[in-house]
């Protein structure tokens, strides 16, 4: 029989038995920490494009089981780091090490076997598969060599039932939500095993609501022990939910610190360096600093 797994015959509970091969990440348990409690390493970062330094020497630990938010106007690096990290952007210089082994540079495949799951800004589902298909696709659950679709079915549905989302088993991914079809790619990363997710500007396309359920989702990920590496340009958000906040400005690291000891004005003061004090109150929408809850800055 072509065409790859064929689908095997399961046992009434759908349960694995003596002799079945499961790809890792069937259950989403809670995760070792690593012996230096830093799940990311990068170390002497450059990446240069031409003539332009996008990334300066860059030198920052993501803590392990941690919200690490990366900031900074756009233009700033962040989105070139947070690629160099998920393997698709090879670096210039430096090294990066990912819960504590270094891994080859600009390949994703070994991102991704180091315990790597990234998000981007343009979302990669298959339109015409299903979510389930879709989060198991190149990574199937299988047991002696023949697909495991009801294992398969029940994990999906056990990641639905945890993060209060719709199974929508019939449902093609064409006709899911952009904030549905992003869940469908954070569960593609948890079923993958990954330990270290990273997400470029996840809630840049979302409501109010479906932020507030992201950020939901995030918290339940880092109790598990998961890392999560973000990219936003909301502010506010990011104080009220990053444990860690890096500020990036023309290619370099300017500040890390806890996300209590920002506030948004110190924030914006570190991304526009040298601007003048005019155009951060006008950044800061009229809050004077702190961790406002009116819109966003344009930055």
């Amino acid at each position: 029989m072509n065409g790859g797994p064929r689908q095997a015959p399961e046992d009434a509970a759908g349960t694995p038995q003596v002799g079945e091969q499961f790809a890792p990440g069937r259950e989403l348990a809670a995760r070792p920490d690593t012996e230096d409690g830093v799940a990311v390493s990068c170390r002497g970062l450059s990446r240069v494009f031409g003539g332009t330094r996008a990334i300066d020497n860059v030198s920052l630990d993501i803590r392990n089981g941690s919200v690490h938010a990366l900031v900074g106007q756009n233009g700033a690096g962040k989105s070139t780091f947070l690629g160099m990290i998920a393997g698709r952007v090879r670096p210039s210089a430096g090294d990066i090490k990912v819960l504590g082994k270094t891994f080859r540079y600009g390949d994703p495949r070994s991102s991704r076997a180091a315990g790597i799951g990234a998000v981007y800004q343009e979302l990669s589902l298959i339109p015409h598969l299903t979510p389930q298909a879709n989060v198991f696709l190149g990574q199937p659950r299988t047991r002696w060599g023949l697909l495991a679709r009801r294992a398969m079915r029940n994990e999906n549905v056990k990641f639905c039932v945890e993060w209060n989302v719709p199974p929508a088993p019939d449902v093609t991914a064409d006709r899911l939500s952009v904030a549905q079809q992003q869940l469908v790619e954070i569960m593609r990363a948890v079923a993958s095993s990954a330990r270290v997710i990273l997400l470029d500007e996840p809630t840049a396309s979302l409501a109010v609501e479906e932020r507030q359920a992201l950020f939901r989702l995030l918290a339940a990920l880092r109790e598990n022990g998961t890392t999560i590496v973000l990219v936003s340009h909301g502010l506010d958000e990011v104080l009220q939910n990053a444990d860690v906040v890096s500020v990036f400005r023309n290619g370099q690291l300017i500040a890390t610190r806890e996300a209590r000891e920002w506030t948004k004005r110190e924030i914006i003061e570190h991304m526009l360096g040298d601007a003048s004090r005019a155009l951060i109150e006008s950044e800061l929408t009229g809050t004077g600093g702190g961790r406002s809850t009116g819109r966003e800055p344009a930055v």
